[in-house]
């Protein structure tokens, strides 16, 4: 079972201070945790702008480091 339907499921409550990372296999976790960020999917027949890219590295540089963790166990 994915991670996401994991956290939908187990009604976990979290501060919603803390802010949570997350990849894009957790597009609709939003609804769930408002204080996410996820990377920006590119639209059909479409490109993300500057902007988007640099977003979308920013939050890949915070969450290579802990799934480099995860590809240990």
């Amino acid at each position: 079972m994915h991670d996401k339907k994991l956290f939908q499921k187990s009604e976990t409550a979290i501060d919603p201070r803390i802010k949570m990372l997350g990849d894009s296999g957790y597009q609709g976790v939003q609804k769930d945790h408002p204080n996410t960020d996820l990377p920006k999917k590119k639209p059909r027949k479409g490109q993300l702008t500057a902007q988007e890219k640099l977003n979308n590295l920013e939050i890949s540089k915070q969450r290579v480091p802990v799934e480099h963790k995860f590809a240990t166990i």
